[in-house]
């Protein structure tokens, strides 16, 4: 494609001057235009990267929607659940007591909560309210072994205010303190080997 001098007058349509087009600037022939190789390739080249560069565009926005979508599922996905985890105690070496501190829950949001316990042995458990005390002595947990775990439930009913209670498998029980002064169980009693885990469940 011909470069006229400036101030000159561009050359009539049959000289080397073509028409383009308005978005990306390609080359427009009329029958009389003299057709060039270099003129293609320039066109092509500049085709190469506007495809190039709408395709990168399209992929970093389905990214983008990719993450939100998968986040937003997440979200509802929590909000369905009627159950969250509160706290969650470990035992990596054997031990005969545990504390579970429960200072941070807030009572009012929570129908139930549940204490899931897996031991591995089956020994007998105490579970206490606050403190190692007979008068805080709330419930017993055993039978920890094989296939049946021991799932303590608190029957809150988003009342800080009521008196603690709850059940489990074989029967009912009550304490003496509501749950707004319930800061920590304690499990004391036969050996918790490593590997027996406590989980605290709150439920909607």
């Amino acid at each position: 494609m011909a470069v006229w001098s400036a101030g000159a007058e561009a050359p009539a349509k049959g000289g080397f001057i073509l028409n383009q087009t308005t978005n990306y600037q390609l080359s427009q022939w009329e029958p009389t235009d003299r057709i060039l190789m270099s003129d293609f390739n320039a066109d092509n080249a500049k085709i190469d990267a506007a495809l190039k560069t709408q395709a990168e565009a399209i992929s970093a926005l389905g990214a983008q929607l990719d993450a939100k979508a998968d986040q937003a599922d997440l979200t509802a996905l929590a909000n369905r659940s009627r159950f969250t985890k509160l706290k969650e105690v470990d035992i990596t070496s054997d031990t005969t007591s545990i504390e579970i501190d429960l200072s941070g829950i807030d009572w009012t949001q929570w129908a139930n909560v549940h204490l899931d316990y897996k031991n591995t042995n089956g020994s007998q458990m105490w579970l206490y309210l606050n403190s190692e005390s007979s008068n805080n002595r709330f419930h017993s947990i055993s039978y920890s072994s094989g296939m049946y775990q021991p799932w303590l439930t608190l029957n809150v009913g988003f009342r800080a205010d009521r008196l603690i209670s709850g059940n489990d498998v074989d029967d009912d029980f009550r304490g003496y303190v509501p749950y707004s002064q319930v800061k920590k169980f304690i499990v004391t009693g036969g050996t918790m080997p490593a590997g027996a885990h406590f989980i605290v469940w709150g439920e909607k």
